[in-house]
This record gives C-alpha cells, sequence and structure tokens, in this order.
C-alpha cells in the first residue's frame, strides 16, 4: 500500500511544507512514467483526513 502524502493550501500543519518539498520531487523524478491522479476539493469546514480516507 502507498504512503499518502497531503498537501492543502493554507495548512497550517508544520508539515505541510515538508510535504509540498516531497509532492514536487516526486513530480520531478516522473520522467514520463504513466501515474494515476486523484485531486479532491476540500470544503473549508472540512478535515482533509476525512477526505483521504473517503472512497472516490
Amino acid at each position: 500500500m502507498a504512503h499518502t502524502i497531503v498537501w492543502q493550501q493554507g495548512n497550517i500543519n508544520p508539515e505541510n511544507v515538508n510535504n509540498f518539498a516531497t509532492i514536487k520531487q516526486w513530480f520531478a523524478n516522473l520522467n514520463g512514467k504513466q501515474i494515476t491522479w486523484r485531486q479532491r476539493l476540500v470544503p473549508s469546514a472540512a478535515d482533509v483526513r476525512e477526505v483521504i480516507n473517503t472512497p472516490n
């Protein structure tokens, strides 16, 4: 099972900056590889952790 890394714009979580850097590096290392992309809009009143664990 893949490890989930979450970045959320404006999130004050101290790990948010590190998560963004990890995602940025991951994109840089793709080198034309095929990926499955998942992106979800999170309402401002919602908890990101709830959205992550929700099936598509």
